[in-house]
């Protein structure tokens, strides 16, 4: 059984993964959104 915060640790590892997608996606939106204006 994995210790308490190996658990954490993979937790925050996949939030964190998640995260930077998302913001690597708005970032390309905005580029777009500023370039076509």
């Amino acid at each position: 059984m994995l210790p308490s915060y190996a658990k954490w640790a993979m937790l925050i590892a996949r939030f964190a993964t998640g995260f930077g997608a998302v913001i690597s996606a708005l970032n390309l939106l905005y580029i777009r959104f500023m370039v076509g204006h």
